[in-house]
């Protein structure tokens, strides 16, 4: 680090740091998706102290941050829940409004970038199992649709789940839980967003604290409490930073 005798001012510890609206470091860094979530940046934050479940005045943890901004940088993406979620991350923390980190990956009218189809959700479901989440029971009334676009294809979620496949209760795309498609009209030439916004207004705020993981496992690792940047989920995806 050099010295710059222009600059004035104090410096404020990454620990005291805090942006606008209540954001603090990890929470504002989790916001810049767009620029690229770095799984080592948020190591070295988390490091330094910096409070992994602060929330901004809305109540956002940096889950709920990020999972609205994803981009579908998937294999960057999904080592930065990997971290997030294995040091302590609150999975089932609920904003101000009451709504859970899963609400907003699985809805639509959370996403702050379009053209993603399904992959938040997705992207969602394939870490949270890793933790102990039975899928089954986690998402019995938060339909999901397979839609894959140009940016998110059907072999970008074959990556997601690559080894776990058996653990996925929608890996043959079908609409899923079909009762609870059917009630909401979600088949499977649905359009993209009108449906799942429909959903959401049936299915949504009464399901906003969705189902608290089982006893079959904790969605946290003892064992794995200590920073670490973790090991990437797939071999065959892209490589960090390259969009899709």
């Amino acid at each position: 680090m050099t010295w710059n005798p222009n600059l004035t001012g104090h410096f404020t510890s990454l620990t005291d740091f805090v942006f606008g609206p209540g954001y603090n470091a990890l929470n504002y860094l989790c916001m810049n998706a767009e620029n690229g979530t770095q799984p080592d940046v948020v190591a070295y934050l988390l490091s330094q102290g910096v409070d992994i479940n602060s929330r901004n005045h809305g109540g956002d943890t940096c889950l709920h941050t990020f999972v609205k901004n994803l981009r579908c940088y998937i294999q960057r993406e999904s080592d930065v829940l990997h971290l997030l979620v294995r040091n302590g991350a609150e999975i089932h923390a609920l904003n101000s409004y009451g709504c859970s980190v899963s609400f907003c990956a699985y809805y639509k009218e959370f996403a702050c970038f379009e053209g993603l189809g399904s992959y938040r959700g997705d992207l969602w479901d394939a870490v949270i199992q890793k933790y102990g989440c039975n899928l089954v029971k986690h998402r019995a009334h938060q339909p999901r649709r397979a839609i894959y676009t140009e940016k998110y294809t059907r072999s970008h979620f074959e990556a997601l789940w690559k080894g776990a496949e058996h653990l996925c209760p929608y890996w043959d795309d079908k609409p899923w839980p079909l009762h609870v498609c059917v009630a909401c009209g979600l088949e499977e030439d649905s359009s993209d967003g009108e449906s799942y916004v429909r959903a959401g207004k049936v299915h949504g705020k009464s399901r906003a604290k969705d189902e608290h993981f089982t006893d079959e496992g904790s969605y946290a690792d003892d064992e794995q409490s200590s920073i670490d940047d973790g090991e990437s989920f797939t071999n065959d995806s892209r490589t960090d930073g390259d969009e899709i």
